[in-house]
């Protein structure tokens, strides 16, 4: 995984891809999040698959490509067809196929532009948080290198299903993983893996994700919102 979806944790797939060259393995890379902010350069990133999605670039949902690289052998998985060089048989969605192309060309136009503005709002949420006097903890301090529009917080003493309840209600969507685990109130086996079972930040957590559409006002009414629900539920707990 490029850039990792629940915490924004860019890897060091570069470095990884340098160390694999003399080595056997065929080297892919899910980029799906990082792909509609970050710059990439599958000859500098070393790899020999890449795979994207329309749906995080603003397109249409259910279409995606993947990058192979010459003289890589790729198995198809179902059989029957003469389309997309024989890998994937059954009728294109061309429609769905032109919309991701026009995704892909908006996205480089204003891909930098894109960046600083999510990047702003980021700064923008963590400098509200601070400002509220909010205890809190973010989950990608180890990293180098972070997307702009992904930060993952820990609310020490808050735990995270009360937390999206309260947030839920005060009509901010925040989830505590990705998207694929919306609905679930199980902790996360992405922060599970980085810092262990029992660890507080696994049931403290939750993830924020910065779209396009969203406004400053929104993020400083997020933090604001954060700041009242949080200081009411650590008032709750301390009098149980």
């Amino acid at each position: 995984m490029h850039g990792n979806n629940e915490t924004g944790i860019v890897n060091p797939v570069a470095e990884i891809g340098e160390m694999l060259q003399t080595h056997q393995a065929v080297f892919h890379t899910d980029a799906v999040q990082s792909y509609a902010v970050l710059g990439l350069n599958v000859e500098q990133l070393r790899i020999d698959l890449l795979s994207a999605s329309a749906h995080k670039l603003n397109g249409p949902k259910g279409a995606g490509f993947l990058y192979v690289k010459n003289q890589t052998n790729v198995s198809p998985l179902s059989y029957g067809g003469e389309q997309e060089k024989k890998l994937r048989p059954g009728t294109e969605n061309a429609a769905a196929i032109i919309g991701l192309e026009s995704a892909v060309l908006l996205r480089e136009a204003e891909r930098t532009e894109r960046y600083e503005r999510y990047l702003t709002l980021k700064k923008m949420l963590l400098e509200r948080l601070d400002a509220n006097g909010v205890n809190y903890e973010r989950n990608d301090f180890a990293a180098d290198v972070t997307l702009p529009h992904i930060v993952n917080i820990s609310f020490q003493g808050v735990p995270t299903e009360p937390l999206l309840a309260q947030l839920d209600l005060a009509g901010v969507a925040v989830s505590s993983g990705s998207a694929c685990t919306a609905g679930s109130f199980q902790p996360s086996h992405v922060l599970q893996a980085m810092f262990g079972d029992d660890d507080e930040r696994i049931k403290t957590s939750i993830r924020f994700s910065i779209g396009s559409t969203n406004t400053e006002q929104q993020v400083i009414d997020t933090a604001d919102t954060l700041a009242k629900v949080t200081a009411l539920i650590r008032s709750r707990l301390q009098t149980r």
